[in-house]
């Protein structure tokens, strides 16, 4: 019985799979070693598509990359770069991208790799001259969050010092809290902003004692407001590593900005309330906007 061969649609499907998971062209070579192809590269490109294997992805609509050009030889070595985390030698440059191209057209690996860097540090200069700042880039690119420019304001004096934590998506508070006093005006952000699930109305704050603030919670049971105890810290494990576990005086609340409770350890009476979580939640919204 002959085997009958696939139709372009599933040969097209596939090959778009494999692209889209390796970020880039699947190549002749990798298709044949595939263990699930549908056929066989000979069948492909002599039987069914009638054309060269690249002329083949181009059929199915995946782009192919051609190294004869500048910028794709560039971005070839900036690949490599993030891959290996070195600069590529002459050697390193192989099918597609051979070092025969890369010589033809820049004359050797030193001026590509050259152009390379001229180009990052164009890219580099840009922002910087947009307002936005290599760690918020870095933020856009790798942490999902938007850059956000923040306002002009004068220069440091030399001898104030100022400390930043990571970027994070949110427009009013774009840097992760480093202090209690930090997780504590984040929480008011979010608290006068609307984005809480929980309702409080903030009584008193009296930093340095424990705990640190006394509040009133909406209460659905009872259908009024209840007396509540909050405590700030930057990670919930501070709350085990200050003592405040074996504390006779009651808390009811644990504000923090990381929640990475040990788990060989008593979960605490108090709630938890993660604002690193609610900051992201609030990011993933399609329709996010800060109040």
């Amino acid at each position: 019985m002959v085997k009958s061969l696939p139709t372009r649609d599933a040969i097209a499907a596939q090959l778009q799979a494999l692209s889209r998971a390796k970020g880039t062209p699947v190549t002749a070579r990798e298709y044949h070693k595939y263990p699930e192809r549908l056929c066989s590269v000979w069948s492909i490109t002599h039987t069914i598509f009638r054309q060269p294997w690249n002329g083949v992805l181009t059929e199915c609509g995946i782009r192919v990359r051609d190294y004869r050009s500048p910028e794709q030889i560039v971005d070839y070595t900036l690949d490599f770069y993030h891959r290996e985390g070195r600069w590529p030698q002459s050697r390193a440059y192989k099918r597609p991208c051979s070092h025969w191209v890369v010589c033809k057209v820049f004359r050797g690996a030193e001026n590509a790799v050259a152009e390379a860097v001229q180009r990052a540090q164009r890219k580099l200069a840009a922002l910087t001259a947009d307002g936005i700042s290599l760690a918020e880039y870095l933020a856009e690119r790798f942490i999902t969050s938007r850059p956000q420019r923040l306002p002009a304001t004068p220069p440091l004096k030399a001898v104030d010092t100022v400390t930043y934590g990571a970027p994070i998506p949110y427009p009013l508070f774009p840097f992760a809290p480093q202090s209690e006093n930090d997780v504590l005006v984040l929480f008011g952000i979010l608290l006068g902003a609307g984005h809480l699930r929980h309702k409080f109305i903030i009584e008193s704050v009296r930093p340095g004692r424990f705990p640190d603030c006394k509040a009133k919670e909406w209460s659905r049971a009872r259908r009024g407001y209840v007396d509540v105890w909050i405590e700030f810290e930057v990670q919930s494990a501070d709350y085990y590593a200050h003592g405040h576990l074996d504390r006779e005086h009651p808390c009811d609340y644990l504000v923090c900005w990381e929640n990475n409770w040990p788990k060989n350890r008593p979960r605490p009476a108090a709630t938890i309330l993660a604002l690193q979580e609610v900051v992201q939640d609030l990011a993933r919204a399609p329709a996010h906007s800060a109040r």
